[in-house]
């Protein structure tokens, strides 16, 4: 088990291992493994204008995508936008008012799709 001493910087990493016997001979090393250190999405306040709504986020790895989701409910059954964006940003025409479910993840130049970041709640104001 190894835990690093710092936090590593969102990239890819490479690891790989010896075993060292009792008498401190090391084996060879084992092919190397990828670990992909994803950075995390987190969504800014909405912009709430009277058509549309307007949703951004920090910029992740260069050439990535981003898959943004809009639901009525939280397990994500009743989706009502699913869009893949290749910028930080992404406008929406403007829900009924009532609660929303919102999730991203990032999709990486190699078409590698990382893990949904925490779900978010918004709550969207009548237009009047």
């Amino acid at each position: 088990r190894l835990t690093p001493e710092r936090t590593l910087e969102p990239r890819r990493y490479y690891w790989r291992v010896a075993v060292r016997d009792d008498t401190g001979r090391e084996g060879p090393f084992s092919d190397p493994q990828l670990v992909r250190v994803q950075p995390v999405l987190a969504l800014e306040p909405p912009e709430v204008a009277a058509e549309t709504m307007a949703f951004r986020w920090g910029a992740g790895l260069p050439g990535q995508k981003y898959e943004f989701q809009m639901a009525r409910d939280a397990d994500f059954e009743q989706i009502i936008v699913s869009r893949q964006v290749g910028e930080p940003q992404l406008t929406v025409p403007r829900p009924e008012s009532g609660f929303y479910y919102l999730r991203m993840r990032s999709i990486d130049t190699d078409g590698f799709i990382g893990p949904y970041g925490a779900t978010q709640r918004i709550n969207v104001p009548p237009a009047s």
